[in-house]
């Protein structure tokens, strides 16, 4: 499956502030309005981990009113010691290939090949790690380049990252494929090659389940996370695998995402 995305040229922007601990509503306000506006908001200081966790939900909770509801979650491996969950937002998903997009459209504007997952029945948090059974809950698998926000660059600490709801930004969705319950659709998954390329050029090559191991042990993963933060996804929802590769600069020109 190919699909492509245009990023036209544009401009970035510079920086605001922001506060400290489990932010406050005004603080975490302020910070939103920062990140809708394409600029890279101050890191709050001497964030904990799950004080970070507590601004990613107030940031969600800010962020959906302008990006629609969220319509499920993501893992968001690079930058971070152990994968965390992320938010996925209507407007994250309402993009379909091909499509034309702003290079400027964050702070500091990235691309990265996913691959989502729909569910398509009840009780997907007790499939456990079997990969059948976990299939047996999906109905959908869509190629999808993701288009994060990473906000801070490289220089942002993992609290930074999970308060940012991981960057989570926009992205192109490519045709869905249905989900077959078996263990050869579970190994074709495994044996995906993955390739990102710009005007041409080749910039990402990811073959079988990447570094992240199997799809389906990345969707175990995320619903394990998700389990304890008391979550549980929902028919129609859908999960992202969180990479198969590091995010790369955003820049104009088609970026050409294959999944074989």
């Amino acid at each position: 499956t190919a699909m492509r995305v245009l990023l036209g040229a544009g401009l970035l922007r510079a920086a605001p502030a922001a506060s400290a601990a489990c932010p406050e509503m005004p603080a975490m306000a302020a910070f939103a309005r920062a990140v809708l506006d394409r600029r890279a908001p101050e890191p709050f200081p001497d964030l904990t981990v799950e004080e970070a966790r507590c601004a990613q939900d107030r940031l969600v909770a800010f962020l959906a009113q302008p990006w629609g509801d969220a319509v499920g979650y993501g893992l968001r491996r690079h930058g971070l010691p152990a994968p965390s969950p992320v938010t996925l937002f209507h407007g994250t998903l309402r993009a379909t290939s091909p499509a034309r997009l702003p290079a400027a459209f964050g702070a500091v504007p990235a691309v990265q090949p996913d691959l989502l997952l729909r569910i398509g029945r009840d009780g997907i948090e007790a499939a456990g790690t079997d990969h059948v059974a976990l299939l047996l809950h999906l109905d959908q698998a869509i190629p999808f380049l993701a288009l994060p926000d990473l906000l801070f660059a490289r220089a942002a600490r993992p609290q930074d990252i999970i308060a940012a709801n991981g960057g989570v930004r926009l992205g192109v969705v490519g045709a869905p494929v249905a989900v077959e319950a078996t263990p050869g659709f579970a190994r074709a998954l495994g044996t995906l090659t993955v390739v990102l390329s710009r005007d041409g050029q080749e910039v990402a090559r990811t073959p079988g389940g990447g570094a992240g191991g199997h799809p389906l042990d990345a969707l175990a993963l995320l619903l394990r996370e998700l389990a304890r933060q008391g979550r549980s996804p929902r028919p129609g929802e859908y999960l992202g695998i969180g990479g198969f590769a590091p995010p790369v600069a955003a820049a104009p020109g088609e970026h050409r995402l294959s999944l074989d």
